[in-house]
């Protein structure tokens, strides 16, 4: 038989875990569903390695994305500490808040698939419906 003080941080627990189990399974049954993202990323051959990525809206499964919008290239997220979380995860508002995003390697990027995955991490996160495509053809890096 649990004593006292066992039953009371049960009680406590089950208080305070089962009204937020409900509010948050209410407000995930009342969100629309995540629209499907496609980034179309290009490395750009800046002293930071930059990554220019475009967000654009696509249709869940299908392999063109129509671009989200037509403003000339700037980036967003230069509050870069504000909000940690991948971009796709903050919300349509935030991910179309700015024609691009930069994201620094700094350094020249050496294994595709490696950069693909720090995209991915970075841009979609655990984002149901997006990918990202990574266009390194661009860099030239003077050898001597």
């Amino acid at each position: 038989m649990p004593t006292r003080t066992a039953r009371r941080v049960l009680l406590t627990c089950m208080t305070f875990a089962l009204p937020a189990g409900i509010a948050a399974s209410a407000a995930a049954a009342g969100q629309p569903q995540a629209a499907a993202i496609a980034w179309h990323c290009t490395q750009e051959a800046d002293a930071s390695f930059h990554v220019l990525c475009v967000p654009r809206q696509a249709e869940a499964g299908a392999p063109d994305a129509a671009p989200a919008a037509t403003a000339a290239p700037g980036t967003a997220g230069l509050a870069a500490f504000a909000d940690m979380r991948p971009v796709a995860q903050r919300g349509d508002t935030e991910v179309y808040s700015a024609p691009a995003w930069r994201v620094p390697l700094h350094a020249r990027p050496t294994d595709i698939d490696m950069v693909q995955q720090l995209l991915k991490s970075v841009l979609c996160g655990t984002h149901p419906s997006c990918r990202v495509s990574y266009d390194n053809e661009r860099i030239r890096v003077a050898g001597g």
